[in-house]
């Protein structure tokens, strides 16, 4: 997978995927979970929390998860 700039295209509307923003003042980079605001930019799925607002520049859909070994 890849990152899309959201300045290319956007993922659907209310769908997780992971969004890349850089940090600026912190130092380095992150990526958390994100989903469309407005149909223009990428907000974090957590918004009732402000520590975890920002601004993607990037995006990409989930990763499946792990397959699971059942060990018996």
């Amino acid at each position: 997978m890849e990152w899309i700039d959201i300045k290319k295209q956007m993922p659907e509307k209310d769908v997780v995927v992971l969004g890349y923003y850089p940090t600026g003042d912190e130092g380095g980079n992150k990526v958390a979970t994100a989903i469309t605001y407005n149909g223009k930019t990428l907000r974090s799925d957590f918004p009732n929390s402000t520590a975890h607002c920002f601004e993607a520049t990037h995006w990409m859909p989930m990763p499946e998860p792990p397959s699971v070994i059942n060990f018996k």
